[in-house]
């Protein structure tokens, strides 16, 4: 059989003694724990380890067993407690148990030890329980009189005689006579009176043995008396709870319930109850009027029987989904009367919720706005035209108030104040605008426009959002009241930036046109002298010892020549009236090929880093005017870097749209490719930038400049269908970015250095054709130098005579383009008729607008340019007839 655990604590001096007890123990059957201590304050730390039983021996050498009883009892610890001696008197034993042991033992006779320590446990038990039964009903007693206490109504116990035994705490309160417990009765001290009110409910809870209850007013106080009779065992009545709620508050809330209900069956608003399932419960005679359904035709209906189908499901969907989320919904209906007329509601309908937070009900209020909103909806037109007209029209229109704060405004007045909404400006002043700057100025004129001033089209700037200055036409009255009075401004402007910059832009145009048609008007006569200058300077210096002092005076005048016919060609450049000769071309691999002569032209002071993109730069124009543009814009970088500087070239390309065009005017949308040169020099003021471009216009040294060389890039680019933008920053430097025009096909190749242009001489036949008598005695002298048989005529016609005599062979017609009698296109097609084998060249020194009249450069024969050096013309020569 298992032994029952036992643990104990044991205040013993012998060793022996502990063994025998433990033997005892084990033989009654249980498993003894025993944990010995000696002394008080051993004993004292062990007593609330949990023990079952504590056994004692009387004799310590240093604490006896009493005390040890005394001090457990002192500590309140319910625990049975054996005293054990190997001596012991009666008169011990006695003062033993009367200290509180639970029984005493002599270590002779251990038997009477198990039943003891059964005896103590159980004892325990029973103390343990009937504490706790104790506790319980000690619980339950100050629970019961806290609730009684607690309690919102007046609580009286009365006995058999309707005296009032007890009260509590609020009954006291409400009446405080009623303290005096077992002394008064109920209606004394409710109605001061000697006997019990007429329908009592106490007398008729005692006939009836049943709960009654009575409304009872008392004062200004309404109260729910209720009677529960108390019985006996035996049935019989042996007294009563009597029960005094405060139901003033419910009879003041019934009272404002029957004036809502009185309110709402007069309301001109319709009213309406829905159980949770939208079944109508209760509407209002105002239902009727609007609906045409009498209040018992609605009765249990759904509001459906008014859908007009004027709302889509989603509608009815969205709005049941806010009903259901618990929360009140707004909007209107436009729903169907009885006899089938639509009419339109403004309606709240919000869910009744229980305690629970349950939907019980639905009320909804409804009110008629058919004819407010005929009314709206034609008002609202009525603004919607005006506002219409307000955004559309090209003008900015804006009203303040007479302290000068805004009230509103047009769409395209808001967005020029930097606001996406003209909402957004109401209620502000100038100062809070982008151009607070200038709103002392604009403050003034509105000032004297409150005192009754009218402006109208003054022109004065506006900063914008972008921080740009723009120039208005603005007109400002004063804005009166239907009485007259001034209530503040109405204003008005248009934008003419743009008409100033095209005025600006034209009267440019119109001075450029005119040094254009200076520059056509003087190059032709301008380059045929050239021709003859440098012609004759040319082969008098081959013909001269390079030693002598004549040899440098030529030189001279050569350079000279040659400073003339750059500066022509400048000329013809900007004003557009150069003579191109397109090809397709890689930008990129002609840059290239200039890179080592563009390092020799900046110096070694400057760093030039160069950046091709890796997409296709092919573009169709000449390559000599690539040539000019590279060498104006460094030349002009190298001349803003002060000692030590960067230099940099990049081509990328360029998609252009619709609205990258509207900024670059000179653009069509379509694909570019662009070439940046950009320096670290010293920039450029806005001023300067607005010249920059214009031929003359110079910010070097008397002698340092022409002024024509970022004229000369603009007209090239300009030539070539594209566009120049320029950023400058002072002290910063500045980037000019070239876009031309991107050209599908493939790219030729071009010479990559001079050796391939060395003169060459040849023998063939040359019918030479000049009506400058000058130019033809000197193109015939350089042809013959070259080894050429020269056959010459100062006319067409001539020309055409020497042709008809001439049986032999006519290698190549070289003849200017216009001449009297015939153009030179002209001519070659008659000399074709007469030697179908000839070969044509072209000269002139008229500009290129001239040139393409005579259909010479759209048909893309071979042409040169005077003045021309008998290198180039020796070059030209052999390209055609090799």
């Amino acid at each position: 059989m298992k032994k029952k655990p036992l643990r104990i604590l044991y205040l013993e001096d012998d060793p022996a003694d502990v063994e025998m007890i433990r033997e005892t123990l084990v033989a009654e059957g249980f498993a003894p724990e025993i944990l010995v201590v000696q002394t008080e304050a051993d004993y004292l730390a062990q007593l609330n380890q949990g023990w079952d039983i504590i056994l004692v021996d009387y004799n310590l050498p240093q604490f006896d067993g009493i005390k040890a009883i005394k001090l457990l009892k002192e500590r309140e610890l319910d625990l049975s407690i054996i005293l054990i001696s190997g001596t012991i008197g009666e008169d011990v034993a006695v003062t033993a148990m009367r200290a509180g042991a639970s029984d005493y033992i002599m270590k002779d006779n251990l038997t009477r030890l198990g039943p003891a320590i059964k005896r103590g446990l159980h004892e325990t038990v029973e103390r343990r329980e009937r504490k706790q039964s104790e506790e319980t009903l000690a619980r339950i007693a100050k629970e019961w009189h806290s609730t009684f206490n607690a309690s919102n109504d007046g609580i009286w116990l009365l006995d058999e005689e309707h005296r009032i035994v007890r009260s509590n705490r609020q009954a006291d309160r409400l009446f405080p006579s009623s303290a005096r417990e077992g002394e008064t009765r109920c209606w004394e001290v409710v109605h001061g009176i000697t006997g019990p009110i007429a329908d009592c409910p106490f007398v008729r809870a005692k006939e009836s043995l049943q709960r009654e209850t009575k409304e009872l007013q008392i004062g200004d106080f309404w109260y729910m008396v209720t009677i529960d009779p108390i019985l006996d065992a035996d049935g019989k009545y042996t007294g009563a709870v009597h029960v005094l709620r405060d139901i003033t508050n419910d009879k003041q809330s019934e009272a404002k319930h029957e004036r809502l209900m009185q309110a709402i069956e007069q309301a001109a608003e319709t009213i309406f109850i829905t159980d949770e399932e939208g079944a109508i419960q209760y509407a209002n005679p105002a239902f009727k009027q609007t609906s045409g359904y009498s209040c018992t035709e609605a009765i249990g209906k759904n509001p459906r029987i008014l859908k007009s189908g004027q709302q889509d499901e989603a509608f009815y969907r969205d709005m049941w989904q806010t009903l259901t989320d618990g929360k009140t919904w707004k909007g209107r209906f436009v729903n169907k009367r009885k006899d089938g007329s639509f009419y339109t509601e403004e309606a709240t309908i919000s869910p009744v919720l229980d305690d629970a937070d349950k939907t019980v009900n639905y009320v909804a209020v409804k009110r008629d706005i058919t004819e407010q909103k005929q009314a709206e909806d034609a008002l609202r037109e009525s603004q919607k035209l005006i506002k219409d007209i307000l955004n559309t029209i090209p003008v900015r229109v804006f009203w303040k108030d007479i302290n000068l704060l805004y009230l509103g405004c047009n769409k395209a007045f808001a967005l020029d104040a930097g606001f996406s909404n003209p909402q957004e400006i109401v209620g502000k002043n100038d100062i809070h605008m982008e151009w607070k700057d200038l709103a002392e100025m604009y403050n003034a004129d509105d000032l004297r426009v409150i005192e009754g001033e009218t402006i109208l089209d003054r022109e004065e700037p506006q900063t914008t959002p972008e921080g740009e200055t723009i120039i208005l036409l603005t007109s400002k009255v004063p804005l009166r009241n239907s009485q007259g009075q001034i209530i503040g401004i109405l204003g008005a402007y248009i934008d003419i930036t743009e008409q100033r910059k095209t005025e600006a832009q034209l009267q440019q145009a119109l001075k450029m046109e005119s040094i254009g048609r200076l520059a056509g008007g003087v190059a032709h006569d301008f380059n045929n002298m050239l021709q003859v200058i440098l012609g004759y300077t040319n082969m008098a210096l081959n013909e001269i010892d390079p030693e002598t002092a004549l040899h440098n005076d030529l030189t001279e005048s050569r350079k000279a020549a040659n400073r003339a016919a750059d500066l022509t060609r400048q000329l013809l450049a900007f004003a557009r009236k150069q003579t191109m000769t397109p090809k397709v071309l890689d930008l990129n691999e002609t840059v290239s090929g200039m890179l080592m002569m563009l390092r020799r032209l900046i110096g070694e002071n400057i760093d030039l880093t160069w950046q091709p993109t890796a997409a296709d730069t092919t573009v169709k124009m000449d390559p000599a005017q690539i040539d000019q543009i590279l060498a104006n814009l460094c030349v002009n970088a190298r001349d803003a870097i002060a000692g030590v500087g960067k230099l940099k070239v990049e081509t990328s390309t360029l998609t252009a749209d619709a609205n990258f065009c509207a900024k670059n005017t000179d653009l069509v949308p379509g694909e570019y490719v662009t070439i940046s040169v950009s320096d670290t020099g010293c920039g450029m003021d806005p001023e300067t930038i607005k010249h920059i471009f214009e031929p003359f216009y110079t910010t070097k040294e008397v002698g340092e400049g022409t002024g024509l060389g970022l004229a000369t890039v603009y007209g090239i680019v300009m030539q070539n269908k594209g566009c120049i933008n320029l950023t400058s920053i002072p002290e910063k430097g500045t980037t000019f970015r070239l876009c031309l025009p991107r050209h599908f096909g493939e790219a030729v190749q071009l010479p990559t250095s001079d050796s391939a242009k060395a003169a060459l001489r040849g023998h063939e036949t040359i019918l030479l054709v000049e009506d400058e008598a000058s130019i033809l005695k000197l193109g015939k002298q350089m042809l013959e130098g070259l080894g050429y048989r020269v056959l010459k005529a100062g006319l067409p016609n001539e020309a055409i005579a020497v042709a008809e005599k001439y049986t032999e062979e006519i290698s190549l017609l070289l003849t200017d383009v216009v001449m009297p009698q015939m153009n030179g296109l002209d001519l070659a097609t008659h000399l074709t008729l007469l030697h179908p084998e000839i070969k044509h060249m072209f000269m002139s020194g008229y500009t290129a607008d001239i040139i393409i009249k005579q259909g010479l450069i759209e048909k893309g024969v071979h042409f040169i340019q005077k003045p021309f050096t008998i290198q180039d013309l020796a070059v030209k020569v052999r390209e055609i007839l090799d």
